[in-house]
């Protein structure tokens, strides 16, 4: 199994290199976000359910969010503040 996130802790310090995996997941949080701030109401409406989906799907909110290390609840309440 490949490593999502690989480290070079060369000279110049920590350097995040991203595999193919870890670009996938951001891409797929990158969509949602720019569908949630498209001002399309179906659009939107889309990744509030993908927001509150089953958490057991591989590609869920909450998983995706814990694969990039970011906090769910906090990534949802940012994205309505720039409504």
């Amino acid at each position: 199994m490949s490593a999502l996130l690989q480290v070079d802790c060369s000279d110049s310090g920590p350097r995040w290199q991203f595999t193919g995996e870890m670009r996938l997941v951001m891409a797929i949080l990158q969509e949602a976000i720019i569908d949630y701030l498209s001002g399309d109401e179906d659009l939107r409406r889309d990744v509030q359910n993908w927001f509150h989906g089953r958490a057991s799907y591989c590609f869920s909110f909450y998983n995706v969010c814990g694969l990039l290390h970011l906090e769910p609840t906090a990534v949802e309440k940012s994205l309505k503040q720039r409504l």
